[in-house]
């Protein structure tokens, strides 16, 4: 049986391990996605952003009891906070608006194409394709409709404002977790961070599974906190029921928003072995009600697709491409926009594989898989996943303009006016100040992941509980999922709360290590 501390170390020391060789590589060579950034530009932006998170998390510190007094004031903040960053992100995205040139293009054109009647046989060769989209496209056709019901001739601007909502909301559930986790002052720098990565991203004009999925593995962190607090069988078996809602319902957006349900079973059955003899009752409702609420949202997932017309043809479901498929293309190394991308996207996989036979199609595809470990050998194939990881993990801006042909061939801006134009410079990847901006995410980026990874060598109790530890495990399954299958920095973008949360917990302590030896030391004096 694993005792607490055990679990809680063994946890933060892996995940640490991997996170400090990430940053290691990243800082003294790294790896490009689509922007070749100067490394010793990003290295003074992450110094000067060790000496602003660490005066933001003083700050923190001290306002926490002139806030905690005023709770009012204290909402009424943090929901300014929430609406200042929804109302940048609406200001952005329009100014940076282009024809995406990737999945989030297609969804995008065949949810319109249904909410104005015009769908083609080639959307359907997409849904058979891709079946995991279905229910985006579902949920885009019907906010078209709505947005079309209200007379907007340009359905886009109703989607970005979606987009915004998830994105801004999964901001309040991390602020929400990161209170219960670590207190106030871990709480509002979680919304500092969120402000930076979230409420400045680019992605917030791609309407698609990786922020649209945000909240949904969010709230399960949020619930989980909730949970380990509760007592009481059917309060608690309430609590599992609603994650197994969220999880499940993320899970039909993005398949990698299931790792945090496992995560926290994980973790609670981990804590509970040594109880479970006295507490099988317990065991069993939450286990029930967790079952529960997952079949219902299964129901309730594919009644909502099959009411809209969605699921392809069985002839086109014969185009699937299988998780093997994926598996095959994490194992493949390819030429990037600035040096070689590690199990990206390949359309020579999607070719080849699209070409197999159905019916041997994921016997086959393991047979690829297996043949390129084996090309690689052990030594070989031990490099490829630590550049891949590196590759994954060690970008800040999360692959941003780095689909489809935008990095080589980027289409025109549909804003041209000179609000948008300054607009674009700041955000757009080839913009004269995008150098800047991009400084900014990636230096900020590997003070994070060091925070992330620094829990793992304190002594602070309150790194070290059930709840760090979920969204810590939650982080490791992704991590060996995408060394397995196909990878890129967006597929890390979802899990942003989960970062941010983690990183906080680690400044929230510093600062109140530093402010408690400060007032040590004046009343020495």
């Amino acid at each position: 049986m694993i005792s607490r501390p055990t679990l809680h170390r063994g946890v933060a020391l892996i995940l640490g391990i991997v996170l400090l060789i990430v940053v290691g590589r990243t800082a003294t060579a790294p790896l490009y996605g689509p922007y070749d950034y100067d490394p010793s530009t990003v290295l003074l932006a992450a110094v000067a952003a060790v000496a602003v998170l660490v005066a933001l998390a003083l700050g923190a510190a001290r306002a926490r009891s002139v806030l905690e007094a005023r709770p009012w004031v204290r909402r009424g903040l943090v929901l300014g906070s929430l609406a200042v960053m929804a109302c940048v992100q609406l200001t952005i995205a329009p100014a940076i608006r282009m024809q995406a040139g990737w999945d989030a293009s297609v969804v995008a054109e065949i949810s319109e194409a249904m909410a104005r009647g015009t769908t083609t046989t080639e959307h359907e060769v997409y849904l058979g394709l891709y079946p995991n989209n279905a229910l985006i496209i579902a949920i885009l056709h019907g906010w078209d409709d709505l947005a079309l019901a209200a007379g907007l001739g340009d359905v886009w601007p109703a989607g970005i404002a979606l987009n915004s909502l998830a994105m801004v909301g999964a901001i309040g559930l991390a602020y929400l977790a990161a209170r219960r986790i670590g207190g106030p002052a871990a709480a509002y720098l979680t919304l500092a961070l969120c402000a930076v990565f979230i409420g400045l991203s680019p992605w917030v004009t791609s309407v698609y599974s990786d922020t649209l999925t945000m909240p949904f593995a969010a709230v399960v962190l949020w619930l989980f906190s909730i949970e380990r607090d509760t007592r009481g069988t059917a309060a608690r078996a309430s609590l599992w029921a609603a994650m197994g809602v969220a999880a499940i319902a993320g899970y039909s957006l993005k398949p990698t928003a299931i790792f945090p349900l496992l995560a926290a079973a994980a973790v609670a059955l981990l804590l509970g072995a040594a109880a479970v003899r006295t507490s099988w009752r317990l065991v069993l409702a939450c286990a029930a009600a967790t079952a529960v609420g997952a079949a219902v949202t299964t129901l309730l997932v594919s009644s909502f697709v099959d009411a809209l017309g969605l699921p392809p043809s069985p002839e086109a479901t014969q185009e699937q491409l299988t998780v093997t498929h994926f598996l095959k293309m994490g194992a493949q190394q390819g030429p990037g926009v600035h040096n070689d991308y590690y199990g990206g996207f390949s359309g020579a996989d999607v070719i080849e594989t699209r070409a197999m036979d159905a019916d041997d199609r994921s016997a086959r595809n393991v047979e690829l898989y297996a043949d390129r470990v084996a090309e690689m050998g052990p030594v070989g194939y031990l490099t490829f996943l630590e550049r891949k990881a590196t590759w994954t993990w060690g970008d800040g801006s999360f692959f941003a303009w780095g689909e489809g042909t935008l990095p080589e061939q980027p289409a025109p801006w549909f804003a041209t006016d000179p609000a948008s134009t300054r607009i674009q410079q700041w955000f757009g990847l080839y913009g004269s100040q995008y150098d800047v901006t991009y400084a900014v995410w990636q230096g900020t980026w590997l003070i994070v992941l060091l925070l992330v990874a620094g829990a793992a060598f304190t002594r602070r109790a309150s790194l070290m509980a059930a709840t760090p530890t979920m969204a810590r495990l939650t982080l490791l399954m992704l991590g060996a999922f995408l060394l397995l299958f196909e990878a890129r920095a967006r597929y890390v973008f979802l899990f942003l709360p989960y970062v941010l949360v983690l990183a906080s917990l680690t400044l929230a302590a510093i600062a109140n290590a530093i402010v408690r030896r400060r007032i040590r030391s004046h009343d020495q004096l």
